[in-house]
């Protein structure tokens, strides 16, 4: 059976993947699929009684994260007050200081990633 392993913990279409989850490719769809694999959260593999198989990763244009993970990636790209700002901009919220760590898990657990990851491909 085709589908994807999950590397980072996500929430997606309402339901939570933890660390080594198997998504199964019929339970989304191509783009969803292609966003996924983008910002490093899951990786193609083909599941054989109860083994897990790597595959071959789709290489896309717009695949820029290669193999680094999402939170690396925002962690090295923007500061502490670029994130800030985006995530207000997003629509999250939270209590007083905040720490850029804490920022990025909030905006990977929210789902955000993709504006940041969008002024990235400028």
């Amino acid at each position: 059976m085709r589908g994807y392993k999950v590397l980072s913990p996500l929430r997606h279409n309402g339901e939570r993947y933890y660390l080594g989850d198997f998504l199964a490719e019929s339970a989304i769809t191509e783009k969803e699929s292609d966003r996924l694999l983008k910002l490093g959260v899951v990786t193609a593999v083909v599941k054989e009684d109860e083994k897990v198989i790597p595959t071959v990763k789709k290489q896309t244009e717009t695949n820029v994260l290669k193999d680094e993970p999402i939170e690396k990636t925002l962690d090295l790209n923007f500061d502490l007050d670029e994130l800030k700002d985006g995530a207000k901009q997003q629509g999250l919220e939270w209590k007083g200081n905040i720490s850029k760590s804490n920022i990025i898990t909030l905006i990977v657990e929210n789902d955000k990633v993709a504006y940041f990851l969008d002024q990235l491909e400028d």
